[in-house]
């Protein structure tokens, strides 16, 4: 098997204050704007679907919070990808441990400048995905970051994310 990256690390700097840029990231009408919508408040502990509007169709992603802390960071496991990229490989009922899943790193950073903000993104785990799935999911994931923070920065700068 081809070498899979196992992590993607992205980062985004906006001109908005970092409690701005955390509400981005954990208030559900703002996430849902950008990436996807939470069924249940980013709370550790919680399971939760997050629910994209692709231009293809609603996908939905099951996830577990892990860890919140409050102004800085966000950290969920999640089954990442589409129904259809993993075929018959995944059991979408299953107990969420017993999914594949990926560990995703949302952090908010303070800059030089008070009225700015830098949010940092990280995925891995992709090495550990089942081989058939493992280096598409690292490169559809790498793409669809680009895409989210894209949007992330139209909603925090203009209000509007792109379609």
């Amino acid at each position: 098997m081809a070498d899979v990256e196992d992590i993607i690390t992205r980062e985004l700097e906006v001109a908005v204050d970092p409690a701005r840029a955390w509400a981005a990231l954990v208030e559900p009408d703002l996430l849902a704007r950008w990436y996807g919508r939470p069924s249940a408040p980013l709370e550790a502990g919680v399971e939760l679907t997050f629910v994209f509007q692709p231009d293809a169709g609603e996908e939905r992603a099951r996830a577990r919070v892990l860890e919140v802390r409050d102004g800085r960071t966000v950290t969920y496991r999640w089954v990442p990808g589409t129904a259809a990229s993993w075929g018959d490989l995944l059991d979408r009922d299953a107990p969420f441990d017993e999914l594949p899943t990926t560990l995703v790193e949302l952090r908010v950073e303070a800059t030089d400048d008070p009225r700015a903000s830098r949010i940092r993104v990280l995925e891995a785990g992709f090495a550990a995905l089942p081989r058939e799935v493992a280096a598409t999911m690292a490169a559809t994931n790498t793409g669809g970051w680009e895409y989210c923070l894209g949007r992330l920065e139209q909603v925090l700068g203009t209000g509007v994310a792109a379609g």
